[in-house]
């Protein structure tokens, strides 16, 4: 999706780019008798882009919780079976167990894929604090996405407002990078 992204301020470039992907989503068609299940990952959500019209409208299952620990790391099992790590990175940050796991949560517990709030942890993040034993913003070091840096040097408000609030699921539904309403495209990029 970084090509329709990247683009949002040239509009015929948008649609060219919009229409090479109906053409490789058309390939999953002539195969869909073959295919049970297929994870399309990106940033942005295109369900109601019409990138799909070649091939069978996809199930969205963003915010489905028989999902929702499907992209991270549940809490259970970063302390099940990073323990021995975690212990490691406590005797660096001259800490308990219990504290480095409170400062793990901290900085890196946040992902939530649905209403109940499973917490789920960023695996990029977490794993590399865990290889690296050290805490550091691993994610945002791997290219904050200009086009969102672009869209929020637009957004008028503070965006400490954004953080610590809930928002239903519908304020997340968008696709378009909106000045006004900048929430969909922090969230689908990781950032909330």
């Amino acid at each position: 999706d970084l090509n329709i992204t990247i683009n949002g301020q040239k509009r015929k470039l948008e649609e060219w780019n919009r229409e090479v992907l109906k053409g490789f989503y058309s390939v999953f068609k002539a195969a869909d008798a073959d295919l049970q299940f297929v994870l399309l990952t990106g940033v942005t959500k295109f369900s109601q882009v019409s990138v799909f019209s070649g091939f069978n409208q996809p199930d969205d299952i963003s915010m489905d919780e028989h999902y929702e620990a499907l992209c991270g790391i549940t809490e259970e099992e970063l302390y099940s079976t990073f323990e021995e790590q975690i212990k490691v990175m406590a005797v660096r940050y001259k800490t308990t167990e219990e504290g480095m796991k409170y400062k793990l949560k901290r900085k890196f517990d946040g992902y939530h894929f649905s209403s109940d709030m499973l917490d789920i942890y960023n695996p990029f993040s977490i794993l590399n604090s865990l290889s690296k034993k050290r805490l550091s913003d691993f994610w945002f070091r791997t290219g904050t996405p200009t086009y969102l840096v672009r869209l929020l040097s637009h957004f008028k408000e503070n965006l400490n407002e954004l953080t610590g609030k809930y928002y239903p699921t519908s304020s997340f539904v968008d696709y378009r990078a909106d000045v006004e309403a900048p929430l969909p495209m922090i969230y689908q990029s990781g950032y909330l």
